[in-house]
């Protein structure tokens, strides 16, 4: 149902303040877990919340029925709710605090910390100093020194120009591309993306989910004077690349939903769940960029033949006159010389030259296979 207003119940407040509330369930064997964590909330948790303009925050634990429920109400004092609560999603202290475990029978504290300081770098755009990832940590910096020393030795971190600031290095990413499966698909893949590139003249590269986002494994240059590519390694929020929508699109319904739940906006919740309705129905996605203006991202999933999902999405990137996609609900601007369901077929083509389909996917899909 709607919200209806009135003058108990105005569409805005004299005092401009918003005000939330929510409820959700309590698994009873993670309250007292929850209830440590709340009751200590880490600094760097409150210094977000308050950035992210959130004040007067308050949960309850209520049971009904024999079953417990979190009750939380907050208010909220800032212009762009959306974007405060994105902000609040990607921030990497918060979603470490979600993702806390009640503890488990064994332990080994060095190497969390070891992990906590590679999660912090990863998730900042900028290099940190020593002193800021103890104070984000919530560490002493005596902890943090002897951590970063052996994460730097390893080749896991690094200074940057020869200061105290330490960024991540791409050695996880090297050590995760050895991974059999990944490597298997970039070698399949690989020959037959070159192929791709060179039959339509276009660049196009393979993602594959990495948490709440996808990671760029490898790419094909078009053999063209000028090309659109997008650098191995590169990263971008699930819902907010094409990539990421395609493989969302041809999940399980239940995987679907704990990815949507990614958008904290209810509005642009129900406008992504549209486009990947539309994704399904036509069996690819092509949308203008989020990242950069004036480039039409195509994508297709592709398969291999017993996994409930797709297993990566193989994208190319073409020049577009249209205006940037957002999730508004609309189908995304087109140039006028699109030929998107033309490329589809030619990627499909360039695929099956060499690796004869062997799965059918959904009607109308224009899955790949590997």
């Amino acid at each position: 149902m709607r919200a209806i207003y009135g003058k108990t119940n105005p569409r805005e407040t004299p005092d401009g303040v918003q005000r939330y509330g929510s409820v959700i369930g309590l698994r009873p064997e993670l309250e007292r877990r929850y209830r440590e964590l709340h009751a200590d909330a880490w600094d760097s948790v409150l210094t977000r919340l308050h950035a992210c303009n959130i004040r007067n925050y308050s949960i309850f634990v209520a049971e009904l029925a024999g079953k417990k429920y979190l009750f939380s109400y907050f208010e909220y004092v800032g212009e762009d709710f959306a974007a405060d609560m994105r902000a609040m999603a990607d921030d990497p202290q918060t979603r470490r605090m979600k993702t806390t475990r009640p503890d488990t029978k064994y332990r080994a504290p060095a190497l969390e910390k070891g992990l906590d300081i590679l999660e912090l770098l990863s998730g900042s755009e900028i290099p940190l100093a020593l002193p800021r990832i103890a104070a984000e940590l919530n560490r002493s910096k005596g902890e943090i020194f002897r951590m970063t020393a052996v994460l730097e030795n390893r080749g896991y971190i690094e200074r940057v120009n020869g200061t105290e600031n330490f960024s991540i290095t791409n050695r996880l990413f090297a050590l995760g591309m050895q991974n059999p499966a990944k490597s298997n698909l970039i070698e399949a893949a690989g020959p037959l993306m070159r192929e791709l590139a060179e039959r339509i003249d276009q660049s196009c590269h393979l993602a594959v989910i990495s948490g709440d986002q996808i990671v760029v494994i490898h790419g094909a240059e078009a053999v063209g004077y000028v090309s659109f590519s997008v650098r191995i390694g590169h990263r971008l929020p699930l819902l907010e690349s094409a990539s990421g929508r395609t493989l969302l699109a041809f999940q399980e319904p239940d995987t679907q939903e704990d990815w949507l739940k990614l958008e904290p906006d209810q509005t642009r919740r129900a406008a992504y769940r549209r486009r990947v309705t539309l994704i399904q129905q036509r069996g690819y996605e092509e949308a203008a960029s989020e990242v950069v203006n004036g480039i039409l991202d195509i994508s297709a999933p592709i398969f291999d033949g017993h996994s409930r999902g797709p297993i990566a999405s193989l994208t190319m990137p073409r020049k577009n006159s249209a205006p940037p996609c957002r999730p508004c609900g609309k189908r995304p601007g087109r140039s006028p010389a699109s030929s998107a369901p033309v490329t589809m077929r030619r990627m499909r083509l360039a695929v099956r030259v060499v690796v004869p389909a062997a799965w059918k996917g959904p009607a109308g899909c224009y899955g790949i296979s590997a």
